[in-house]
């Protein structure tokens, strides 16, 4: 990559695509590796060359897979679901694994809306391309009235309905002409995705001291650099496109107001088009960390007194706020900030496939190129889920739905902070308490990557490593966009009974403003526990 990049005389294009392939393989090897080569057969057909050939008539061509597109050469299947699948395979042949690497939430969708869609079964017409009108009107209001700090506020009119919020954010980096810029760690599909639709994208570095969250000066630097290189070969400049996920995947942290306000003049100096990916915005559980930060901090600095290799995580985790609700980019940059979210992650269904994305009124030919090419392909989202999904957002659930999230969020933060406890305690674990979502990005410090007689050479070799001895099952930093070399992971700590635990944190009461006991992420969690323990143990 170093010599590529002295090639002035090659097109961006070529370079990104080079820089893609680079990572495409060394996920394939970290994802395969943990998978031990069983879950890549469905994928083989990507893959193989020679294999499943079709022989024509004389002079024919063969069709294989050479006769893919070439953005699509090499492609594998997306590391969340590879991992899932290879948990899965590992259960079923009786072996020990703790299900801690697919983000998939454990709670049951509310009673409320699973009667809607029973109600709603027998509609099966097409619905509008952009969504059911009551839907778009119920979100509408949902995101301006009833959860005012959710991305917005947007009318009707200024909504798209999508099989879930990843096909959304396909659509619009297939209608721009864009470059696409995307803060690392990043979810693992932001990157394939641009490739796919053959969109150039830069990565932009961050760090743990800073929440994973990208800085004003990194974000004006990449821009600047792009600008350079069109100008360089010549090229139209394209439509800059940032992608931001608050609460983040795979790091679990929160953009605060302060540090959106910083972004902003740059975003507004370079013309970038924001795309807020907002999916765990209601899971947000910060008021319920305010105390519980101090608690880790004096517990951290108590550990440091015996072990001084532990402090500057504990640093790191005090120095970071914590905002106490979910803060959206679209109340500080309301003109060119589109916004996606659903009910994959706050409402326990993922497999329904139903999301949102707003777009500001004045990008309505956006919205309206988005809603062209919908039509050519999913037509439209099943009418039976977007009226079960209206319910779910109406006023009439909003009570229901309301309690339903304070027992969520404090019984994910409950088994996040237990989880964030245990690995700090070992001196080798950098990582930050979640303030969102599902996940705990965790780094195994430089001086601890050999352990014994095993030195670790990269994240992949670590979380292969941790399956094969423990079961625990992790995603290597290099998923996620991460130096490959970098001993990085995330840990789902989602493989817990969803149902039970919401009937516990019921019997416990005080919904309003109460935490939970300290021993509750335990009682309901207990392997979710137990695999962080083994991370540290397997560590130590």
């Amino acid at each position: 990559t170093r010599e590529t990049n002295k090639q002035t005389n090659k097109s961006l294009p070529m370079l990104c695509s080079l820089r893609f392939a680079l990572r495409q393989q060394q996920r394939r090897l970290a994802i395969g590796t943990l998978a031990h080569q069983t879950t890549l057969r469905s994928a083989s057909c990507l893959s193989t060359r020679s294999s499943g050939a079709i022989s024509g008539g004389a002079g024919a061509p063969q069709m294989n897979a050479d006769r893919l597109h070439p953005n699509l050469r090499g492609l594998g299947l997306s590391p969340t679901l590879e991992i899932n699948m290879a948990s899965a395979m590992r259960a079923e042949r009786g072996e020990t694994i703790f299900r801690t690497g697919f983000g998939q939430s454990p709670f049951p969708v509310h009673p409320l809306v699973i009667e809607a869609l029973r109600t709603h079964a027998h509609q099966k017409d097409y619905l509008p391309v952009q969504g059911l009108p009551l839907l778009r009107e119920q979100i509408a209001h949902f995101v301006t009235h009833t959860h005012p700090t959710e991305g917005g506020p947007f009318g009707a009119d200024d909504l798209l309905i999508g099989p879930g919020s990843k096909e959304l954010i396909f659509l619009l980096l297939s209608v721009l002409d864009c470059h696409v810029l995307i803060p690392a760690p990043a979810w693992v599909s932001y990157a394939p995705q641009a490739q796919i639709v053959g969109r150039p994208h830069s990565l932009l570095n961050t760090t743990l001291e800073s929440g994973w969250h990208v800085s004003a000066e990194e974000l004006d630097r990449v821009c600047e650099s792009v600008r350079e290189q069109e100008r360089a070969l010549k090229r139209s400049p394209q439509q800059l496109v940032i992608i931001l996920n608050s609460p983040g995947n795979p790091d679990g942290q929160s953009y605060t107001a302060a540090e959106y306000e910083a972004l902003v003049p740059v975003l507004r100096r370079h013309s970038v088009l924001a795309l807020s990916d907002e999916i765990y915005s209601l899971l947000h559980y910060g008021e319920l960390n305010q105390t519980e930060n101090q608690h880790t901090s004096s517990v951290t600095n108590n550990n440091s007194n015996t072990n001084n290799s532990t402090t500057s995580s504990s640093s790191s985790s005090s120095s970071i706020e914590d905002p106490p609700h979910h803060v959206s980019l679209s109340h500080h940059y309301p003109e060119a900030t589109v916004v996606t979210s659903g009910l994959s992650k706050w409402c326990g269904a993922g497999g329904w496939r139903l999301g949102y994305m707003g777009l500001p009124s004045g990008l309505h030919w956006l919205r309206g190129a988005m809603c062209a090419m919908a039509s050519e392909t999913f037509s439209a989202v099943s009418a039976p889920i977007q009226h079960a999904a209206a319910v779910a957002y109406s006023d009439h659930a909003a009570p229901h739905i309301g309690l339903y999230l304070r027992h969520q969020r404090r019984i994910l933060h409950s088994v996040a902070t237990q989880c964030a406890r245990i690995l700090q305690q070992s001196p080798a674990v950098e990582v930050l308490p979640a303030q969102g979502g599902f996940y705990l990005f965790l780094r195994v410090r430089r001086d601890h990557q050999r352990q014994g007689r095993r030195s670790f050479r990269d994240g992949a070799e670590f979380c292969s490593a941790l399956m094969r001895e423990t079961g625990v099952a992790l995603l290597p930093g290099a998923a996620f966009m991460r130096d490959p070399a970098e001993l990085s992971a995330r840990f789902a700590f989602v493989d817990f009974d969803g149902d039970s635990a919401l009937r516990a944190s019921a019997r416990v009461g005080g919904e309003q403003h109460g935490q939970l006991p300290d021993d509750f992420a335990m009682q309901v969690a207990p392997r979710t526990i137990a695999s962080a323990e083994a991370i540290v143990s397997f560590l130590n």
